[in-house]
């Protein structure tokens, strides 16, 4: 039985720069647990249509910003859009080998032999080695 590498949460969003501006308000104030959730549901906080949404996209976004070191919170709340998108990038990538490793295997080569485009076909490969290292990609879904 093979060790899971990669966790497929990714798809809940990009980077979310606004709603993570906001969510990273309440996690400096100390807002957490049940009383984070009720500000997203209830409050609708993320204004989302749907509490699903608004649940998942929350759940994610808690989970990269408990990922870095608190200074950085302040960052992506008060910080200009480039700072706080930075500091949410490198969220992403501590919170996702995923990200970190198509980042570090893909888009650094591509950085290195001076190639300006990313395509599906980039992604698709990187998948397919990927899973030689951690099978539980097979149970992947396309989405």
């Amino acid at each position: 039985m093979s060790t899971s590498r990669y966790r497929g949460d990714i798809v809940a969003g990009s980077l979310l720069v606004p709603e993570s501006r906001k969510v990273a308000d309440l996690m400096i104030q100390g807002f957490s647990g049940r009383t984070l959730k009720h500000k997203v549901l209830d409050d609708n906080l993320l204004q989302k249509r749907s509490p699903v949404t608004a649940q998942r996209q929350a759940r994610l976004i808690v989970a990269r910003l408990s990922a870095i070191d608190p200074s950085f919170w302040p960052i992506i709340r008060d910080g200009s859009k480039e700072q706080a998108t930075q500091a949410l990038l490198c969220a992403a990538i501590k919170h996702s080998r995923l990200v970190g490793d198509f980042i570090h295997q893909v888009i650094a080569t591509k950085i290195r032999t001076f190639q300006n485009d990313i395509s599906y076909r980039d992604w698709d490969t990187f998948v397919d080695q990927g899973r030689s290292i951690d099978s539980t990609l097979d149970s992947w879904s396309e989405t």
